[in-house]
């Protein structure tokens, strides 16, 4: 069972540190300083960054959900995210790898 306030707890930490979201889109790569605390909140932030001054079609996957959020961890794996646990996860392996 996914515990909620855990989750809220870790994102509020990780909003202090100095990570920064990095979202990549074809030729495209936008940082995001403010660190979305569920998926969901990720899924919306890519679809407004990766859309700004774009018409419907040139990001028309974006729109219907066709795209991965994955992460590199420490030893160099992508990691696929798909759930608020897993965003937590990628930023648990943010913060023990900032000086990195």
């Amino acid at each position: 069972m996914f515990d909620n306030k855990a989750f809220n707890d870790g994102a509020s930490l990780m909003s202090t540190q100095k990570v920064a979201l990095k979202i990549s889109f074809e030729d495209v790569t936008k940082r995001v300083r403010d660190l979305p605390e569920t998926f969901d909140a990720l899924k919306t932030q890519v679809k407004a960054q990766m859309c700004k001054g774009k018409s419907a079609m040139d990001t028309s996957c974006i729109q219907a959900d066709h795209y991965a959020v994955t992460y590199q961890d420490e030893t160099g794996d992508v990691i696929n995210v798909s759930d608020d646990e897993d965003l937590l996860a990628a930023y648990d392996v943010a913060e023990c790898n900032l000086n990195r």
